[in-house]
């Protein structure tokens, strides 16, 4: 499976291309401080026969990580104000109380590439890590943007009126879900929000609970790749 760093549509982004042409393309986005490298080798794993193409995409913002380090994010998270949310054990009303800054933004740039490049597919695949996986939900259900399937590994609400005003967009597409139940950066018991509010939406969504943290452990990229294998 070949890999190219390519620039298109004002974002950055890593393609690795199927063996032959397919009709598939799937979008994954990264976690706040990674970058377009980060997830790149799921699709070789996902993907052994490589009949599909890859994109993975490169944060808009540029974010300090660590001494003289910077990462990629697709919107800005207040640090103090996170932390300070997780020391009062308080990051469940963070995340419901109200949409992210920067959420639009991010999605505006994201509906843009994936719009122009989807034209020569004919189905796409949507997915993402953390806030990635925040960014995916916000494209499937906040844009005209319908994938064939949608993975979101260790997501959250992203402001619960919010969430569930764009859940009652018609969708016939199956969610993948995974989180740690030790997750210590979005707590697992807003993923099992999430996840009743996917179901009282009458959304499909396939809920996978792991002993973990903030993470994509082997036996979710098992499940992961059955998901994206199933009805092909």
């Amino acid at each position: 499976m070949s890999l190219q760093k390519k620039h298109a549509y004002s974002l950055e982004y890593i393609l690795k291309k199927g063996r032959q042409k397919s009709k598939r393309a799937v979008f994954i986005f990264h976690g706040y401080g990674a970058s377009m490298d980060d997830l790149a080798p799921l699709a070789h794993v996902l993907d052994p026969n490589e009949k599909w193409d890859w994109y993975f995409p490169n944060g808009i913002l540029e974010v300090p990580i660590g001494f003289m380090m910077t990462g990629r994010a697709w919107f800005p998270i207040d640090i103090t104000r996170f932390e300070q949310a997780m020391g009062q054990n308080q990051l469940e009303e963070l995340f419901l109380s109200k949409v992210p800054d920067g959420l639009v933004q991010a999605r505006d740039h994201a509906y843009t590439f994936i719009k122009n490049i989807s034209q020569d597919y004919e189905e796409i695949v949507v997915g993402g890590f953390s806030q990635g996986s925040m960014l995916s939900l916000e494209l499937s259900f906040n844009t005209d943007i319908s994938p064939k399937k949608l993975a979101l590994l260790s997501t959250t609400m992203i402001g619960k009126e919010h969430m569930s005003k764009i859940l009652d967009k018609p969708s016939s597409f199956p969610i993948f879900q995974s989180h740690g139940t030790q997750d210590p950066i979005l707590p697992y018991s807003l993923a099992e929000k999430a996840r009743d509010i996917f179901q009282e939406k009458n959304k499909t969504v396939e809920f996978h609970s792991f002993e973990g943290g903030h993470e994509i452990p082997p036996q979710v990229v098992q499940s992961l790749q059955n998901f994206l294998d199933t009805d092909l």
